[in-house]
């Protein structure tokens, strides 16, 4: 059993009310960017996620299965652009809600674990504002700042 996800087959749901944005796929929620209002304009980008590893099937069978046959049954939703249409997604949205400023912190092991993140913000078209010194392990690494075009 080799399923694969499709960008396409991926839908994108911004409930009234709820400071999130979800990804689905096959009505099975894949991704979230979740969001919080700081009031006077700004928004904080709490987090992006996506699985890396999605069980298609829960069951005695599938799981005995998956044992002896490892990788069966699961798909990856990784590198198919899920977080980076979540993130767009978001800053059409902060745009319509007249948003000033959109920040968000990246923390050392998210760099070291993820050191694509710094680009991949970059061409999302934030930008990079390092923190003095050395993070330690948890700690705030840099953090990323987006205004809309033609707002400083």
């Amino acid at each position: 059993m080799r399923e694969n996800i499709s960008a396409s087959d991926v839908t994108y749901v911004a409930e009234d009310g709820s400071p999130s944005i979800v990804a689905l796929w096959n009505g099975r929620e894949i991704g979230k960017l979740v969001y919080v209002d700081q009031g006077d304009g700004e928004r904080l980008l709490s987090d992006v996620f996506v699985e890396k590893k999605i069980v298609l099937q829960q069951s005695l069978w599938a799981n005995l299965r998956r044992r002896f046959s490892p990788g069966w049954g699961i798909v990856s939703a990784s590198g198919l652009g899920i977080g980076t249409q979540l993130v767009q997604r978001f800053l059409l949205l902060c745009q319509q809600d007249a948003i000033r400023e959109v920040f968000g912190n990246v923390t050392r092991d998210g760099d070291d674990s993820q050191p694509f993140l710094r680009g991949w913000y970059e061409r999302l078209g934030f930008r990079i504002a390092p923190l003095d010194g050395r993070a330690e392990y948890g700690e705030v690494a840099y953090k990323v700042i987006w205004n809309p075009q033609g707002q400083q």
